[in-house]
């Protein structure tokens, strides 16, 4: 009789799953991603070019809930001091120590690309998904749901459609392909590790390849710290500028 009870509710959790639709699957990613109240984390950067060139950055990054990240460069010296500062409502700033200038980021310039990386203004925001994209299942496969998202009325964003693939197991995105305004896929990221740290699941690697240019960026999250109590005067113009 317990047998027949506990065979009861797996089948209930398993016909749970495969009702979930396209906007729950989202929302179950969102919860991963943003389930530490903070986290901060040394990143370490390599930018790769066609011809297998190399150039290195380490950043410092913080974030807390979903809506605020602070990223700012410590190396190399030509570039330390430079800042990203996402807030809620679609704010961003750059810090450029060069010109000891804060400014606000333009909806039409997301696009731009952080200290050379392949990754823009608009890739390095805080955001939940869910809030910005309206998904699809495009496909379902053994261990993936594969989403395509496209952006909500209103949303500014350089891309026109974004495949989203999420792992069953946990809910994490682990690829996501990107599409111009033609249709074309441009960019394509992968978390190529992640590690559970505290019950939460952490990105440790990523890979980011620039389709058009050839280029690409390697990304590993070290010394990660995880619900420290991250004051919101973190996320603040003026320490974007300290």
């Amino acid at each position: 009789m317990k047998l027949f009870f506990i065979f009861l509710i797996m089948l209930q959790i398993t016909n749970a799953e495969q009702n979930l639709d396209a906007q729950k699957i989202l929302l179950r990613v969102d919860d991963v991603l943003t389930a530490p109240k903070d986290l901060s984390a040394l990143m370490k950067i390599n930018i790769i070019n066609k011809n297998g060139d190399t150039k290195n950055r380490e950043v410092q990054m913080y974030q807390k809930a979903n809506n605020k990240r602070l990223v700012k460069v410590i190396s190399p010296a030509d570039q330390k001091g430079i800042g990203f500062l996402s807030l809620p409502d679609d704010i961003m700033y750059v810090y450029l120590p060069a010109y000891k200038k804060t400014r606000r980021i333009a909806a039409h310039v997301k696009n731009q690309k952080f200290v050379g990386t392949d990754f823009t203004y608009e890739d390095l925001e805080a955001k939940n998904y869910s809030d910005k994209w309206n998904p699809e299942i495009l496909k379902e496969e053994k261990d993936f749901y594969v989403l395509e998202l496209t952006p909500k009325s209103g949303i500014v964003s350089e891309y026109s459609k974004m495949n989203l693939y999420v792992r069953k197991s946990d809910f994490f995105p682990i690829k996501a392909e990107y599409f111009n305004k033609k249709g074309e896929m441009i960019k394509i990221m992968e978390v190529t590790r992640t590690e559970r740290i505290k019950d939460y699941i952490i990105p440790k690697n990523y890979l980011m390849q620039d389709l058009r240019s050839g280029n690409k960026t390697e990304m590993a999250m070290e010394e990660v710290k995880l619900d420290t109590g991250l004051g919101d005067d973190i996320f603040t113009e003026r320490n974007l500028s300290k």
